[in-house]
This record gives C-alpha cells, sequence and structure tokens, in this order.
C-alpha cells in the first residue's frame, strides 16, 4: 500500500511540477520552435492534455470493464490535425492539471484488488492499471525534460541574440567615433584652405596696387617733362578725379559682387571712348594753327617767321603730351579689374 501511495503521490505532484514550470516561462519561449522535427512548449503541453484525457478514459474502463481494449494513437497525426501550434497555453495547461488531479484523487479511493485489474492495449498487450499509471508517470516525466531543454535552449539563444544585437550597436558606435575626427579634420582642412586663398586674393590685390601706384608715379614723371607746370597741373586734377570716380566704382563692385562683369564693361568702354577722345585731340592739334594773343605778338622783320612761328610749334608740342598723360593714366586703371 505504501508504494502505491508514492505512486498517486508522484503523479499527483507532476501536475504541480508542470504548473510551476509553465508559470516561470517568458511567452515567446512558448511559442519557440527548438528546432526541426521537435516540438515547442505549447505543443507538448497539449500533447500531454490530450494524453491525460485518453488516461481519465482507460483508467475508468479498467475499473468498470473486464479486460477492456485500449487503443493506440498517433500523437505526430494528432498534434498536426489538431494543431497544437494554435493552442492556448492557458487552456491546455488547465486541461492537463485538472484532468491529473482529478485521475489521482479516484485513484486514491480504490483498493489493491483494483489495481491489479487489467486491459488490453493494441501496441503491448494486457496492461494492469498500476502499471498503466507508471507509464503515464514516465511518459509525462519524459515531456518535462523536453520542455524544461527548449526553454533552456530559448535562453541560449536570446542572449546569443542579444549578444550579436550588442557587438552590431558597439561596431556601429566605433565606426561612428572613427568617422567623427575625419569629419571635423576635413573642416578644419577645409577653413585653412578658405584661408589661405583669402589670403592669396589680398596678397595679389594689394600687389596690384602697388604696381599701379609705381606705373602712374612713371608716367606722372614722364608727363612733367614734356608739359608746363601750369598745364600739369591741370592734366594732374582730371587724372586724380577720374581715379577718384574708379575708386568708388571698385568700391560699388566689392559690395555687390554680380555686377564685377558690368563694372569691367564699363571701365573698358569708358577707357575705350577717353582713348579714342585723346587720339582724335592729338589728330586735329597738328591741322590747327596757334593763335597767339595780340599782346604777346610783336612785330617782326623780313619774311615773319621767328617768335610768331616759334610760339605755334611749341603749341602744338605741348598738346601732344597732354593727351598722352590722360591716355596713358587711364589706360592703367583697367589692370585693377583684372
Amino acid at each position: 500500500m505504501d508504494e502505491l501511495n508514492h505512486t498517486i503521490a508522484e503523479y499527483r505532484r507532476q501536475a504541480d511540477e508542470i504548473g510551476e514550470f509553465l508559470s516561470s516561462c517568458p511567452i515567446a519561449s512558448v511559442v519557440w520552435p527548438p528546432g526541426a522535427g521537435r516540438w515547442s512548449i505549447l505543443e507538448i503541453t497539449a500533447h500531454l492534455a490530450d494524453a491525460e484525457l485518453l488516461a481519465s478514459a482507460r483508467i475508468r474502463r479498467i475499473i468498470t470493464q473486464d479486460r477492456p481494449e485500449m487503443l493506440g494513437y498517433q500523437q505526430e497525426l494528432w498534434a498536426r490535425s489538431l494543431a497544437y501550434g494554435q493552442r492556448k497555453i492557458e487552456t491546455v495547461s488547465a486541461r492537463l492539471i485538472l484532468l491529473r488531479q482529478e485521475n489521482a484523487g479516484l485513484l486514491e479511493t480504490i483498493g489493491d484488488e483494483v489495481w491489479r485489474l487489467k486491459g488490453r492495449r493494441d501496441e503491448y498487450g494486457e496492461l494492469s492499471l498500476r502499471a498503466l499509471i507508471d507509464d503515464y508517470i514516465t511518459h509525462t516525466a519524459k515531456h518535462l525534460d523536453q520542455m524544461r531543454s527548449a526553454a533552456a535552449e530559448f535562453e541560449a539563444s536570446t542572449k546569443q541574440t542579444a549578444n550579436a544585437i550588442a557587438r552590431l550597436r558597439g561596431t556601429e558606435m566605433t565606426k561612428t567615433k572613427d568617422k567623427t575626427p575625419h569629419i571635423k579634420d576635413a573642416k578644419g582642412k577645409d577653413t585653412k584652405d578658405k584661408g589661405a586663398k583669402d589670403r592669396d586674393a589680398k596678397d595679389k590685390e594689394l600687389k596690384g596696387k602697388s604696381n599701379l601706384v609705381g606705373r602712374v608715379k612713371k608716367v606722372i614723371k614722364k608727363s612733367r617733362r614734356k608739359l608746363g607746370e601750369e598745364k600739369f597741373e591741370k592734366e594732374l586734377q582730371r587724372t586724380i578725379e577720374f581715379l577718384a570716380q574708379l575708386q568708388v566704382k571698385l568700391d560699388n563692385s566689392n559690395d555687390n559682387p554680380g555686377g564685377d562683369q558690368a563694372l569691367e564693361k564699363a571701365g573698358k568702354a569708358s577707357v575705350k571712348r577717353t582713348g579714342k577722345n585723346a587720339e582724335k585731340k592729338v589728330a586735329r592739334s597738328p591741322a590747327k594753327k596757334a593763335k597767339p594773343s595780340k599782346k604777346s605778338v610783336k612785330k617782326t622783320t623780313g619774311n615773319g617767321t621767328g617768335k610768331k612761328g616759334k610760339g605755334a610749334a611749341s603749341q602744338i608740342n605741348d598738346a601732344a603730351p597732354a593727351a598722352e598723360t590722360v591716355i596713358a593714366l587711364q589706360a592703367e586703371t583697367p589692370s585693377i579689374d583684372q
């Protein structure tokens, strides 16, 4: 009787063990397939619930019938046809635990002679009630081990996936860190290049202005020798006014970069017109006869040549250098735009 009590206690205890195990499993692990040809925790639980349903019928038939026939079933066909993977774990586990506890309570009420009653199974032949209960205890223990193995494999797989994700994130962060200095270096290089270009442009501009000043000084020196002081002062004043106007245009072009081309065309046109006017002036100058004032002209003897002819020649010679000065100074100014 002690052995029977132990068997009944083990039979009942398995129901509690299955309930505790399932309550500790995450939902994801219950439906997770451990591999090809293997059942998930949900499918194993559904199989045990159906097996316990058949056990309830067999126990009652052995107790109430003389050597009843107990037909077997194809568990793979049941799992596939009854869609074990789509069942709800709460429903199948509750059914399994309820049937097991109810069957254990029934077994506690029968006597020794009933435990020796037999039934006939198509796979094994005759089988006593005691042997049938031992078979169900062994069957349940085997599937409980399978569920524990599936849960452990799921946990290992989850950790492996988490580690892989962490490694990927770490790699991406490392790549980002590696790229950041390069971006800063590139920005620094661009800034340095831009600064160098600005310095070169300023140096070029200063050099151009310096060269222009030198050329203007040479022209002034040359014109001063050719012109008298009075005419030189007039020409110099005209040149200064022209340069002042040109400076205003240059300042406007710096404020409005888009107007550089228009300014360049205007400068060229201005120089061109001034040059043409100067050339025309020079060309007309020899054709005109100088008319000295009556006060400065003295009567001469002989053929009329002398101071009168000499004064006309001097005015013609003075007109040419004046025109040269304007042309030379105005021709020098476009170099600023260029």
